[in-house]
């Protein structure tokens, strides 16, 4: 006895299952939404979140990250305070559709992307904040992320597409919102060590009290590098300084951090030098390296005139210094190699306002 089974029912019955799962969504979803907590991400919010995130009180005030209507992802703390990575921007590999360029030369040390912008050149359509704050260099590049260690992060909030409107131009891809943990009272310490001579320490405190919140953080990595002539040492310091009226109505805030790096270049290789010896460096490399030091201040003004309206304010001052000296690979024949010394100097000194002035509509509309 045989059966005869359709040539369309393998590809019904997906749709039928599918079909009985999806009837199933909008119970579940209710159940949800009526279990959350306050502040929670519900199914009203478009963004996916990895890990735990800090919230208090329920959503107001002005646009937050997950309710922008578009693709968005949130890294939480607990996904992030225990990472080992070299440099701050490897963390955004965590989130889903992120693309990591990597090229591990010294402070150059690679980029995340997404949108189908790549991370080689200087020109990226991809808007970095860290805290709110706009933090690309005058290039595009995305150097600023490296200020900030991972235990002192909050939260990573990746935007894509052009429908925020809260930080105005140069999002072509979308932004990455690096946050920084802002309140509370802890105390955390973090030793690590591994190959390659790699050493670091991350220190981060907070306290609050009486409508007085004040955060500090400073971190120390060194490295050897896993190449010849790439060892690197980084530091970063920071304070956070925030004071709220009784009511919580009005916040005003003060954020300054500084970071300095000292690195080496290995130099880049052919194909063929890779596979002789991936972890060589050549002669004239030897005075390949990079200086980089960064500055950013800001103050943070957060203000709910009305119950259906607010504003937020920013000022802030971007000094970024970068020395980079590096040699190309030889050309065949000619006994020398291309030789480059780049040199930036940005300085935002008399810094940008940005303002977001937010009105809830009428209930009656």
């Amino acid at each position: 006895m045989s059966v005869h089974v359709p040539m369309w029912a393998p590809k019904i019955l997906p749709l039928a299952v599918a079909a009985a799962l999806a009837s199933l969504m909008p119970s579940a979803r209710a159940e949800a939404d009526a279990t959350a907590s306050p502040g929670a991400s519900t199914a009203g919010d478009p963004a996916i979140v990895l890990g735990g995130v800090t919230v208090s009180g329920r959503s107001s005030g002005v646009l937050k990250t997950r309710q922008v209507l578009t693709s968005v992802d949130i890294l939480g703390a607990d996904r992030i305070e225990d990472r080992n990575v070299a440099q701050s921007w490897e963390l955004l590999g965590l989130l889903p559709g992120i693309q990591l360029t990597e090229t591990r030369m010294g402070a150059e040390s690679g980029k995340p992307t997404f949108r189908a912008f790549n991370g080689e050149g200087y020109i990226n359509g991809i808007k970095v904040l860290i805290d709110g704050i706009p933090s690309n260099v005058n290039s595009g590049n995305q150097r600023f992320i490296d200020m900030v260690f991972p235990l002192d992060i909050d939260s990573i909030e990746v935007v894509r597409g052009t429908n925020d409107p809260r930080h105005g131009l140069h999002a072509i891809g979308g932004s990455i919102d690096v946050v920084t943990r802002q309140g509370g009272n802890y105390g955390e310490a973090r030793l690590s060590a591994g190959s390659f001579s790699t050493r670091e320490v991350q220190i981060a405190f907070g306290r609050e009290a009486d409508g007085f919140a004040q955060n500090y953080f400073v971190g120390h990595q060194h490295s050897d590098g896993y190449r010849a002539h790439s060892a690197s040492e980084r530091q970063a310091v920071g304070g956070k300084w925030f004071l709220s009226s009784p009511s919580g109505d009005l916040r005003l805030g003060l954020i300054a951090r500084l970071s300095a790096q000292r690195a080496e270049e290995p130099g880049f290789m052919t194909a063929a030098q890779m596979a002789a010896d991936r972890w060589q460096s050549f002669a004239h490399n030897a005075n390949d390296g990079d200086t980089r030091d960064m500055r950013q201040a800001s103050v943070h003004l957060d203000w709910k005139i009305r119950p259906d309206l607010h504003l937020s304010g920013r000022l802030y001052n971007n000094i970024y210094q970068d020395d980079r000296r590096v040699t190309f690979t030889g050309n065949s024949g000619l006994g020398n190699s291309p030789r480059q010394r780049r040199v930036w100097d940005d300085r935002l000194v008399t810094g940008c306002v940005l303002c977001d002035l937010s009105a809830l509509p009428c209930p009656s509309l």
